[in-house]
């Protein structure tokens, strides 16, 4: 049986040719920048020529990369240890990569948290809508650049011009858009901005990165202490970047397969990766309307979400695997998400396309859904 994957906002598959050789390959080398023998500077090699990769598609400088181990542990990184006072303000698509935090911050702090709803497709309403979520104490915001269960893409550039000019730091989780949707840091206005290696990226899991702008002035306070390859003999960490964030060993094999993800993705270019994916999940939503039984929530493209009116959501993303068609379903770790398309209680079924996606793999979904609700 064919398996037919339409789970790319959870992970991207199959991966591109090269990454998994990448993989491989590094994970015969040594410790990257913890030695001077040959499988340890080659190693190292490769993480720097990683950063370089990343800086040039993002507009940063390859120190001011930082690698994590994903986007959940570059946003805690960016939002504890940046946070200085003041209120936060975050938007309704927030992943709970960001509720969390920013509650654990709240709590332990008394940070208040401002909440805005964006208008997807309405750049003019959402800059209003959250200019009139700042207060004269707001000192950070923390902004999706795109959802994790719909196509509702945020106008970052705009946004990140009201922060510049009111001194607001400007963290943006790009988890779901970061390799699909262009961004240069220092034009966009982003102080930093967190980004896994497994999604658009088109890397493997275990990997993912900070991006911090040349112009943020805020250098986040490390939260993970322990060596760095440099200044041993200091009890703090290196004052320099990136070693000052970046403790213990790095996943070398994750870094050098994010590497030839990045190279993937410059080769075909993201607006032609977008375009594919839009292209496909847009057919996905125009079959799945006509449909009985079945609503589509907003905005949908090359990611969305649908439910059927008599079978849960569960029995449907259950009912497709053994059709060999992985999606997924439930609340995806979006909660603010759901309640704001209305969703019921449980949730929806996920469709997110991919590069690889095509038209034909469309077809046997809409043909097995049919199967399903009939």
């Amino acid at each position: 049986m064919k398996r037919i994957y339409l789970d790319h906002a959870a992970t991207s598959h199959p991966l591109p040719e090269g990454v998994k050789e990448a993989f491989c390959d590094a994970a015969c080398l040594g410790n990257p920048g913890r030695s001077g023998h040959a499988l340890s500077m080659k190693a190292a090699n490769i993480v720097y020529e990683t950063r370089e990769k990343i800086s040039g598609m993002f507009g940063v400088m390859p120190d001011k990369v930082i690698f994590t181990s994903g986007a959940t542990a570059a946003l805690n990184q960016a939002i504890f240890g940046c946070y200085n006072g003041g209120s936060v303000v975050m938007d309704i698509f927030a992943h709970n990569a960001v509720l969390r935090p920013l509650h654990a911050l709240s709590q332990q702090t008394g940070a208040q948290i401002r909440c805005f709803s964006p208008v997807p497709n309405n750049p003019v309403e959402t800059v209003k809508r959250f200019e009139n979520c700042l207060d004269r104490n707001t000192r950070m915001a923390v902004v999706n650049g795109s959802s994790n269960i719909c196509s509702a893409i945020l106008p970052i550039s705009l946004l990140g011009d009201i922060c510049r000019r009111r001194g607001i730091l400007l963290i943006v989780d790009g988890a779901q858009c970061a390799g699909k949707t262009p961004c240069n840091l220092e034009q966009d206005g982003v102080d930093i901005y967190c980004v896994p290696g497994h999604k658009g990226l088109q890397g493997v899991m275990g990997c993912g990165a900070m991006l911090l702008s040349p112009s943020c002035k805020t250098l986040p306070r490390p939260y993970l202490f322990g060596g760095s390859g440099s200044f041993a003999r200091e009890k703090n960490m290196p004052e320099a970047l990136p070693d000052h964030l970046e403790a213990g060993t790095l996943p070398l094999p994750a870094i050098a397969a994010l590497g030839a993800g990045v190279a993937y993705v410059q080769k075909v270019g993201i607006e032609e990766i977008s375009y594919r994916e839009e292209q496909t999940g847009l057919h996905a939503a125009e079959g799945l309307s006509v449909i009985k039984g079945i609503t589509i929530y907003a905005y949908p493209g090359a990611t969305f979400v649908f439910s059927h009116k008599n079978i849960s959501c569960e029995d449907i993303a259950r009912q497709l695997d053994a059709y060999g068609i992985c999606v997924r379903s439930g609340l995806h770790c979006a909660p603010l998400s759901h309640e704001h398309l209305g969703t019921p209680r449980d949730g929806a079924v996920r469709v997110s396309t991919g590069v690889f996606t095509n038209h034909r793999d469309i077809d046997s979904f809409l043909c097995a859904v049919t199967k399903i609700v009939s």
